[in-house]
């Protein structure tokens, strides 16, 4: 699971504060047991006003109510749930059972049980992946990081943009997001290939 966000310097959203993260993004892709068929589920909120009701709704759906959580640095979709709990109590309750379920597949490379090279002394996914999984890599994107995509996602809901624009900004964002949890999905392939 990966989320987006936006952090506005000056809030768009009622129930909002200066540079406060809002997601308006995720991607999900849910795999029932090793080695079996993977569906990804994405939300990218597209209509005007804030993403967060509708991000909540889709989110808590998607997850479920069983099986692990797989994201990449925890604390930020942990804190994320936390904020939207706290501004949306009644979802409170969803919002914590999925941070309960939450696996950080950053923990074996920040902590260096799995390091590479190739890493150039990093944990971030943008250089674990290649170092693990080469065939895959995020230069092939018009939008390969989450400050891109933020920028991006700001300039359609400003209508910065014209409606082609933004429709092509849309499908960058949901290419982005889902390269970011089908490497979490091939990570773990590989991590499960390493420990045979």
């Amino acid at each position: 699971m990966d989320y987006e966000t936006i952090f506005p310097a000056i809030p768009l959203f009622d129930r909002s504060s200066p540079y406060q993260q809002i997601p308006f993004q995720f991607s999900l892709h849910v795999q029932e047991h090793p080695g079996g068929k993977v569906v990804h589920e994405e939300f990218l909120h597209t209509d005007e006003g804030d993403p967060r009701g509708d991000f909540i709704r889709a989110l808590v759906e998607s997850c479920g109510s069983r099986g692990s959580v797989i994201v990449y640095n925890m604390a930020f979709e942990a804190r994320i749930n936390r904020e939207l709990a706290a501004h949306f109590p009644q979802h409170a309750t969803a919002l914590e059972a999925i941070n309960a379920r939450m696996i950080d597949l950053l923990v074996p490379f920040r902590s260096r049980y799995l390091y590479h090279p190739a890493m150039e002394g990093s944990a971030s996914i943008k250089k674990v992946l290649p170092a693990f999984v080469p065939e895959l890599c995020y230069d092939d994107l018009a939008i390969g990081d989450g400050d891109t995509a933020s920028r991006q996602y700001l300039k359609c809901i400003k209508n910065m943009v014209t409606e082609d624009e933004k429709q092509t900004i849309y499908a960058n964002l949901k290419r982005y997001c889902a390269m970011d949890t089908w490497a979490e999905v091939r990570l773990i392939e590989r991590l499960r290939e390493m420990a045979k």
